[in-house]
């Protein structure tokens, strides 16, 4: 004959070890599963609710909403864009990155898709060099001058169209960037 099995008694100091085990389980988990979300990012040196997009018809798929763009192309700036970049949320918007024709950054295109201002996430910050204020479609712009990236002196044109916040920066001159925002459209 076998001998009898002790039965086993339960605590409740039981099941308060079993919760706190679960509970660092969850824990691990959830910050490793934020590590991973937020390594993307950091990798690319982007902001987190930024992400890249491999084309305009991209980005307007994924923002729900039809992009401003020009008319009015100079030949000095390649198409399509080197780079489109979204960001969704309460604040949705886009930036559009052109090389020139030489090759090298040329030009950038930011801009809400909603009534509001761009995203600050899509543009970095700038430091004026001049302001002047100038009229695009019958409403006050601002035009600035700053020094780019690339230690060049860059323009930048800002306005808005039915409510949405536009911002060109370029290379170019001046003229070409009014032309540009005058024909300025969202629709096909």
């Amino acid at each position: 004959m076998s001998a009898p099995v002790p039965s086993a008694r339960w605590r409740p100091s039981d099941l308060w070890r079993t919760l706190a085990g679960l509970a660092v389980v969850l824990g691990v988990a959830a910050l490793l599963l934020a590590g991973l979300d937020a390594a993307p990012a950091w990798i690319l040196g982007e902001p987190r609710d930024v992400r890249a997009v491999p084309t305009v018809a991209e980005a307007e798929r994924r923002l729900g909403a039809r992009l401003l763009l020009p008319g009015y192309f100079p030949d000095t700036i390649e198409w399509p864009p080197s780079a489109v970049r979204i960001r969704r949320g309460p604040v949705p918007g886009a930036a559009l990155a052109f090389d020139g024709r030489r090759g090298g950054p040329y030009m950038v295109l930011g801009q809400a898709v909603r009534p509001g201002d761009v995203p600050d996430r899509l543009l970095p910050e700038i430091r004026p060099l001049d302001e002047t204020p100038i009229w695009i479609q019958g409403e006050q712009a601002r035009l600035r001058r700053f020094t780019g990236p690339d230690g060049q002196v860059w323009r930048e044109l800002t306005w808005r169209t039915k409510g949405r916040q536009v911002v060109l920066r370029s290379r170019g001159t001046v003229e070409e960037m009014v032309r540009m925002a005058r024909t300025s459209r969202d629709e096909p």
